[in-house]
C-alpha cells in the first residue's frame, strides 16, 4: 500500500498541472504517420506525364523514412541520365490535421518548397507558395483502377488556375511468385561452402532490376554476373564507398571494377558521405534481397563469412530499396 500511494500522488500532480499520463503525444518523435490512405502509395509505379502537349515517362518508388514519420517518394526520368529526378516527403500535421509535402528536385534550392493540404474524399490539394504565386498539386486515388494521379496548375494574378502538367500513376507489378507466401530463406557460409555462388545465383534471378550496395568492391565474379544480368535486359545500379575503392586503392582493383561496369552502361556512383559506406546487399527485382557479411571482392573468398538470400519479400525489399535510394543519393557517378 505503502508503494502504490506515492505512485497515486504523482498522477494526482500531473492531473493538476492538466497533463493527462495515459494521453498520447500527438506531435513529436512518438508519434508515428500511420494513414492508410497515403500509404496505398508505397512501392513502385510507372508514371506517364503529359505537359504541354507532350508525354514523358517517369518511375516512382515510396517508402516509409524517418521512423515511419514520413512517405519519401523518389521520382525519376526513365532516361539516363535523367531529365528530371525529384525526391518527395510526405508528412502529417496531428495539431492542424493537414499533410505536408516537403518537395526538392533537381530545380535545385530556390525552387524547393513544402505545399500543405488537406483530404478531400480520395484528394488532396497540396498549395506551394512561390513568390510568382500558388503552385497547387493534387494527388487523388482511384479507388477502381487502384492507382493515383497527380494534377498540377499554377496561379495566376487574377486567381484562375491553369493545367501544368497531368501524372498517371500505375502500380508496377510485383515480381514476386507469390507474395502471400514468401519462400524459405537461402544462407550460406564461406570459405566451406559457395557463399559467392549464392551471390551469382540471386543476381541471375534477376528479370527486372538490381539495386546494388557494397563497401569493396571488386570482385570479377560479381562484376561478370552484374553486365550479363544487363545484356538480358536488367535495369541495373550500384552505389559503393569511395575511399575505399577508389582512392586507397593502389592496385586499382575497386577502380577497374568501376570502370568495368561503367563500359557496360551500368550507373556507378561512389558514397563518401559517411566514415566507411558498409552497406553490402543486392535487391534484386523489388522482391528479393541478399545481405551478409560478404564483401563484393574476391578476397572474401578466404574468410569467414555468411549470405543470406530472403526469397520473395517485397516489404524487406521495400525498405532496403529506401535505404540504397538515400544513398545512391548522396553518391557521385564514378569517372574513370
Amino acid at each position: 500500500m505503502r508503494a502504490i500511494r506515492p505512485f497515486l500522488a504523482f498522477l494526482v500532480a500531473l492531473t493538476a498541472l492538466g497533463l493527462d499520463a495515459a494521453e498520447p503525444v500527438a506531435d513529436g518523435p512518438r508519434a508515428r504517420f500511420d494513414d492508410p490512405f497515403i500509404a496505398t502509395l508505397e512501392g513502385r509505379w510507372d508514371i506517364v506525364r503529359r505537359i504541354r502537349g507532350t508525354e514523358v515517362r517517369n518511375t516512382l518508388s515510396a517508402a516509409w523514412v524517418l521512423d515511419h514519420q514520413f512517405l519519401r517518394l523518389h521520382m525519376k526520368d526513365v532516361k539516363e541520365p535523367p531529365g528530371y529526378e525529384a525526391i518527395v516527403l510526405i508528412g502529417y500535421v496531428h495539431a492542424s490535421n493537414e499533410y505536408v509535402a516537403h518537395w526538392t528536385d533537381t530545380f535545385g534550392g530556390k525552387f524547393s518548397a513544402v505545399g500543405r493540404g488537406k483530404r478531400a474524399g480520395d484528394s488532396i490539394e497540396f498549395r506551394f507558395d512561390y513568390p510568382d504565386g500558388p503552385f497547387y498539386n493534387t494527388f487523388t486515388w482511384h479507388p477502381g483502377r487502384k492507382g493515383w494521379e497527380m494534377r498540377l496548375e499554377s496561379q495566376d494574378a487574377a486567381g484562375a488556375r491553369k493545367p501544368f502538367a497531368l501524372d498517371t500513376l500505375t502500380r508496377v507489378a510485383s515480381a514476386c511468385p507469390d507474395t502471400a507466401r514468401p519462400a524459405t530463406p537461402e544462407v550460406d557460409f564461406g570459405p566451406e561452402k559457395g557463399a559467392e555462388a549464392l551471390i551469382v545465383k540471386a543476381i541471375g534471378s534477376a528479370r527486372t532490376s538490381l539495386r546494388v550496395a557494397a563497401f569493396a568492391f571488386s570482385s570479377p565474379t560479381i562484376v561478370k554476373a552484374l553486365v550479363e544480368a544487363k545484356k538480358r535486359g536488367v535495369d541495373v545500379q550500384a552505389v559503393v564507398d569511395r575511399k575505399h575503392n577508389t582512392q586507397t586503392d593502389p592496385k586499382r582493383i575497386g577502380r577497374d571494377a568501376l570502370a568495368a561496369l561503367a563500359a557496360a552502361s551500368i550507373p556507378a556512383r561512389t558514397n563518401g558521405d559517411y566514415r566507411i559506406h558498409h552497406d553490402k546487399f543486392i535487391v534484386v527485382d523489388a522482391c528479393h534481397v541478399q545481405t551478409g557479411s560478404w564483401n563484393y571482392a574476391e578476397s572474401a573468398n578466404r574468410n569467414s563469412e555468411n549470405v543470406v538470400v530472403l526469397w520473395n519479400s517485397p516489404e524487406t525489399a521495400a525498405a532496403y530499396l529506401g535505404h540504397w535510394e538515400s544513398r545512391f543519393a548522396k553518391g557521385e557517378a564514378f569517372r574513370e
